[in-house]
């Protein structure tokens, strides 16, 4: 999950520096999906999300309960003359059928 995910963080922060975009933070939010997700699944997952973040040298703002009902996430948020935008989201979706 955390190469996974490391790798698509950096694709995503590779694709707006293309667009002069440098300065970002990211917004993690966490969430407790429907039941179908063991507690320590959804953990992990909010923790590998919050370790890719901070390993690609983003500075973390948390928002608890701010995740959707699928599982947590994670947004990249640029800052450009003196606004945050929302530009991308990086997500666990845990409500996939499982083998």
């Amino acid at each position: 999950m955390g190469e996974e995910l490391t790798r698509t963080l950096q694709f995503v922060l590779d694709l707006l520096r293309d667009f002069g975009l440098n300065d970002f933070y990211s917004n993690s939010r966490r969430a407790r999906p429907a039941r179908r997700s063991a507690p320590t699944k959804v953990d992990e997952a909010e923790a590998t999300l919050e370790s890719v973040a901070i390993a690609a040298g983003l500075d973390l703002v948390m928002d608890p309960g701010g995740g959707a009902f699928y599982g947590p996430k994670s947004r990249s948020r640029p800052r450009r003359h003196g606004r945050t935008h929302q530009m991308s989201t990086v997500q666990l979706d845990f409500q996939t059928p499982s083998a």
